[in-house]
């Protein structure tokens, strides 16, 4: 079998644990070669030449070989703008991780999401103002590069185009449809979720800045989502709520 070796590829640590006495298993977001594993031989040893590189977040330039499987790390270093995220913005963070790790199939190459996580952490980097809105339109658009594009611009059964002022039926195996009487008086089922136009309109249009609209996107997104995820609940979820302590009285909870 023939060695595969990758010099000098842009990616970001998604995923880190210890791997066998002094070294780490690393999940990669590649820019040309998708998500992928390498083990980093010594990188736990107190004067690593890996030492502060291999971390979530930093931009990196890496090196590495593989003959099937697992592949070896060799070169890292740092290329580009260092993306500091803390507080509330590192959760979103993290969870943005979690969902790639969860729903990015290795060796997958996908240009589409490696620019998608940089935008992300740029926004995010921006401040907690933002950090709603940054998570729905990342969501959004990772569906589209995974194939699950939502339809967001047009009733799938009469193919007019969505109207602000209407309520809609969002059929999570086809799309959105004209609520019955024009109202909330139906009894949205399993698989179905009820919206406004508005809302609908803001999150294709990517303008999201109406608390309503955020709250209604985030319903979407997470059904949409947790079609694909199944029913193994999201650590970084978790980790949100207990940072957060008691939930807040709010329109639209904050993050993941």
């Amino acid at each position: 079998m023939q060695t595969l070796r990758v010099d000098r590829q842009p990616a970001y640590v998604l995923h880190r644990r210890p791997y066998r006495n002094n070294s780490l298993l690393l999940e990669l977001l590649t820019r040309d070669h998708g998500r992928v594993a390498v083990v980093a031989r010594g990188a736990r040893q107190p004067r690593s030449r890996y030492h502060g590189l291999l971390v979530q977040f930093l931009p990196l330039l890496v090196s590495w070989s593989c003959k099937g499987g697992l592949g070896t790390l060799g070169q890292a270093e740092i290329q580009g703008a260092v993306r500091r995220l803390q507080g509330e913005s590192l959760a979103c963070g993290l969870y943005v991780n979690e969902l790639l790790m969860r729903l990015v199939h290795r060796d997958d190459p996908c240009l589409a999401i490696f620019q998608l996580y940089m935008s992300v952490l740029a926004r995010l980097e921006n401040g907690q103002a933002d950090n709603e809105a940054a998570l729905r339109l990342c969501e959004r658009d990772l569906l589209q590069a995974l194939g699950y594009g939502m339809a967001l611009d047009h009733d799938v059964e009469t193919g007019e185009a969505i109207r602000p002022e209407c309520v809609y039926n969002y059929f999570l195996d086809k799309g959105p449809v004209l609520a019955a009487g024009n109202g909330v008086t139906d009894a949205p089922r399993g698989g179905v979720v009820q919206l406004k136009g508005s809302s609908l309109n803001a999150l294709a249009q990517g303008r999201l800045d109406d608390r309503e609209a955020l709250k209604e996107a985030k319903r979407l997104t997470r059904m949409t989502l947790g079609k694909l995820l199944g029913n193994k609940p999201l650590n970084s979820r978790s980790l949100f709520r207990e940072r957060q302590g008691t939930v807040r009285k709010r329109t639209a909870a904050p993050g993941p």
